[in-house]
């Protein structure tokens, strides 16, 4: 399999393609059901993340942000004067 993708990766690049695409291309084809479920669950994986990414890093900050308010609120109550 490694084989047959390395030399479809060596016969795009001599025609002027991708060989990062032909040599998928050639796994794909000389693959078994298990190596193609493979192919297409981290291809699936990979789509999800970039489209999950960005609302984990928005997340992310806004934790921060929450964070920094309740510590300064603490911080805030613990320094007022108490009534005598």
């Amino acid at each position: 399999m490694a084989q047959r993708a390395g030399a479809e990766g060596v016969k795009a690049q001599m025609h002027g393609k991708s060989p990062a695409w032909a040599a998928i291309r050639g796994v794909w084809q000389a693959g078994t059901p298990a190596v193609r479920a493979a192919i297409a669950t981290s291809a699936v994986a990979a789509v999800v993340l970039l489209l999950l990414s960005p609302v984990l890093l928005l997340v992310y900050l806004l934790s921060w942000l929450v964070i920094a308010a309740v510590y300064r609120a603490r911080a805030t109550r613990q320094r007022r004067p108490t009534a005598a």
